[in-house]
């Protein structure tokens, strides 16, 4: 009997590895499921791994085996959501533990935990210091990395700061609930650009010489040129809820929550060219690194990869 189980349970994980690979449709994308424990809500590629935030803590994946690399989870602080990677460092913004938190790839620690004035809620790192969203309040906050401590004063933005990124000069800030996008600039940490997009946008990505920005509530991306601070595109994709966008692999990748799928954007052209279905499962930011698209499962406990 014990025989026969196993032999089920190895055909019913075989019949799983090839739904996951895309047998029997369209799309040829190959989709790699890894489990990584409960909850996983942000992801990066950096130091030859892929780190994922799972509830309060951290793991890191090999992508060579697509196995967790950790015996034990790296603990941040309360309140874990998002994540950012800059000056050897993993940055991790708690909201509920008010702080940002440094882990060292080098010793898989966390050795920075440095306190801000409110809830942060996303972050980036460029220009020598970690920045964060701070919705609560409408502002975003820098924080010097060396010094472990926060630059006064906080930077009002507009309503409802998210997931900001930092690149061509500046930190550009999508304000969720007036529809623009802050452009700050870090010599003097004012807002020096205020750029109306689609409507709620969630998050922006930094490539192909342009700023991107996904717009959750109007099924779009807008593309920004950063010289002019103009609008060069507004992009319609096939899927529902674009909350996340990242850049890489020579094309621009959007995270849809509701139609539980991934599109990709050609720069060149301006215009979807695939959308890859998850196998009903709902993804909750997006990387590129290592020949692949990831992504964090909503309500899973593993991440998907995504080889297009």
């Amino acid at each position: 009997m014990k025989l026969r189980a196993l032999v089920i349970a190895l055909l019913a994980f075989v019949a799983a590895v090839l739904v996951a690979a895309g047998c029997g449709g369209s799309d040829k994308s190959s989709i790699t499921v890894i489990q990584v424990g409960e909850g996983p809500t942000d992801l990066a590629a950096a130091f030859g791994s892929i780190w994922v935030v799972n509830g309060d803590a951290v793991t890191r994946v090999d992508p060579k085996t697509n196995a967790v690399q950790l015996k034990q989870f790296i603990p941040t602080a309360e309140g874990a959501d998002g994540i950012a990677v800059g000056g050897g460092r993993i940055w991790v913004p708690c909201a509920i533990g008010g702080s940002v938190v440094g882990i060292n790839p080098k010793i898989n620690q966390v050795d920075r935990n440095i306190k801000v004035l409110s809830r942060p809620t996303a972050a980036t790192y460029g220009f020598g210091s970690v920045w964060v969203s701070q919705s609560g309040n409408d502002r975003i906050q820098r924080v010097d990395p060396v010094k472990k401590k926060m630059i006064l004063p906080p930077i009002n933005v507009s309503f409802g700061p998210a997931g900001l990124e930092a690149g061509y000069g500046a930190i550009w800030v999508p304000n969720q609930f007036k529809y623009t996008v802050s452009k700050v600039d870090p010599n003097t940490n004012k807002v020096v650009a205020t750029i109306p997009v689609g409507i709620q946008p969630t998050d922006v990505a930094i490539g192909e010489g342009s700023v991107w920005v996904a717009n959750s509530n109007s099924d779009s991306v807008t593309r920004i040129d950063p010289k002019t601070n103009k609008v060069i595109a507004t992009i319609p994709v096939k899927g529902n809820n674009p909350s996340d966008v990242t850049v890489g692999l020579g094309a621009v990748w959007v995270a849809q929550i509701d139609s539980k799928s991934i599109a990709r954007i050609d720069p060149k052209t301006n215009k979807e060219t695939q959308e890859i279905g998850l196998q009903n499962d709902s993804p909750l930011d997006i990387t590129t690194g290592f020949g692949s698209v990831w992504v964090p499962i909503a309500d899973g406990n593993f991440i998907d990869r995504v080889k297009p």
